[in-house]
């Protein structure tokens, strides 16, 4: 039952919170604002964002992200400015990087081609869970997937859209 509990809070916004990725020649760009098209996700046997935007900007060797969403009827939004170098960046509880009564504890991420692939640590009262999260544009740009991994089964797919820059 924990682990339903934790998964479900854990999936709605958890890829999209740790990402810590090593520089690349190849990289993607994934810098813009993205928006969760909610039709196109798939959250398997969990409950879902009902609204999620995930912006991003890369900054030299840093990558920032700044997240809001909403689950049910809570809201959260945070910010996390992360070093590109592949090593695992810890959060402490002050941080207070909480989706539900899960906690993000690290984060660590690297380009594998045109891929971005994350490892997030999370804790839920005594057990930790790593989930591993892969980021890949559509050729177009205009989509963000994001596939969310625990040992080998894919437990989620969100789908973002690119928000249009505004006129």
């Amino acid at each position: 039952m924990i682990r339903s509990v934790l998964l479900a809070t854990v999936i709605a916004v958890l890829g999209l919170v740790g990402v810590a990725p090593a520089a690349s020649v190849t990289s993607p760009d994934l810098d813009g604002s993205w928006v969760l098209d909610v039709s196109r996700s798939d959250y398997g046997e969990f409950p879902g964002a009902n609204a999620e935007t995930l912006d991003i900007r890369r900054d030299g060797a840093i990558l920032h992200f700044k997240v809001s969403a909403t689950v049910r009827r809570s809201a959260r939004s945070y910010e996390l400015a992360l070093p590109m170098d592949g090593s695992e960046v810890r959060f402490p509880l002050t941080a207070d990087i909480r989706i539900g009564s899960a906690i993000l504890r690290s984060a660590s991420g690297v380009f594998k081609g045109p891929a971005l692939v994350v490892t997030e640590k999370v804790q839920h009262m005594d057990e930790t869970v790593v989930l591993q999260t892969t980021y890949t544009r559509s050729a177009d740009a205009g989509f963000l997937r994001e596939q969310v991994v625990q040992d080998g089964a894919v437990l989620a797919t969100m789908v973002f859209r690119k928000r249009s820059a505004p006129a």
